[in-house]
């Protein structure tokens, strides 16, 4: 077995060379801040809608 000699700030680690993977070639990096990456708002909408809905029904059948 060979290995790949690394350099970091803690030191020196040592990887097998099977266990490499060389990165492909990168077109674009995207950072996800808020955790959507499509936009839900009408599905969101409708979902706040419904549920309003369901609460005050539920509340009207009371009084």
């Amino acid at each position: 077995m060979s290995y790949r000699e690394r350099r970091t700030e803690a030191g020196i680690v040592y990887v097998r060379e099977d266990w490499v993977v060389e990165a492909p070639s990168v077109d674009v990096v995207l950072f996800d801040c808020d955790g959507v990456l499509i936009d839900v708002r009408p599905s969101y909408d409708a979902a706040i809608r419904e549920t309003v809905s369901y609460i005050l029904s539920k509340l009207v059948q009371r009084a």
